[in-house]
């Protein structure tokens, strides 16, 4: 169950499109629409508005991405735009999708996939959208890695331009946060962005890392 508690008029309304326990959620940069992913052996991902239908109480479900991921969705984010939405599943590769959602029900999740690629092999407990450069970062045990889209890949081919990417290829790229000699590879616990784009990570023994680009810094 989805609620949506509205402070002023002291009441809830409820967005019932999930079948199972709703396991992770992100807010669209207009902080009306919503995004959520429950369990299930391939989970659905849900956007709907926290606003109801005039007239009505009724919270209008927006769009479905289903088929993707397994088990549970872990992971969920939004752009800086809200175009663009980020996504974790709990299969054992935690892998991670980058889908241009739509509003048009007859899309499925291969229409509006940008692409897909493995996460990690242990936990993952953070994904989110660099709001300055739209890279993802996820953070978890032992783990950062950056993600973002290979050049090209929204391009259509045409008849003067082949398609850049192989079949088999993944349209993300993926690298590894570089630690250098300033800091340790650990369990990295939560992760937040500056204006400038530099992403500071949490670690499990109480300091912050600051990345520029994909290698710390500080």
């Amino acid at each position: 169950l989805g609620v949506v508690y509205d402070k002023e008029a002291h009441e809830q309304l409820h967005f019932h499109g999930h079948d199972d326990d709703i396991t992770a959620l992100d807010l669209h940069p207009n902080r009306v629409y919503a995004v959520t992913g429950q369990m299930g052996k391939h989970p659905k991902i849900l956007i709907w508005s926290s606003r109801p239908e005039k007239g009505t109480r009724h919270l209008p479900q927006l769009c479905v991405i289903h088929g993707d991921h397994q088990r549970a969705i872990i992971g969920l984010s939004f752009n800086r735009t809200g175009e663009y939405v980020a996504t974790m599943g709990k299969d054992n590769n935690r892998s991670i999708a980058l889908y241009k959602w739509s509003t048009n029900p007859a899309k499925h999740a291969a229409e509006m996939r940008i692409g897909m690629d493995k996460g990690h092999n242990d936990d993952i407990f953070c994904l989110d959208f660099n709001p300055a450069t739209d890279h993802v970062v996820g953070v978890g045990k032992k783990y950062i890695r950056f993600f973002g889209v290979k050049e090209g890949v929204e391009e259509k081919a045409s008849e003067s331009r082949d398609a850049k990417l192989s079949k088999h290829e993944s349209a993300l790229w993926a690298k590894k946060g570089v630690f250098g000699k300033r800091g340790k590879q650990q369990d990295m616990m939560c992760v937040a962005f500056g204006n400038d784009g530099i992403t500071y990570a949490g670690t499990c023994d109480g300091h912050i890392y600051r990345f520029a680009e994909q290698t710390m810094d500080l």
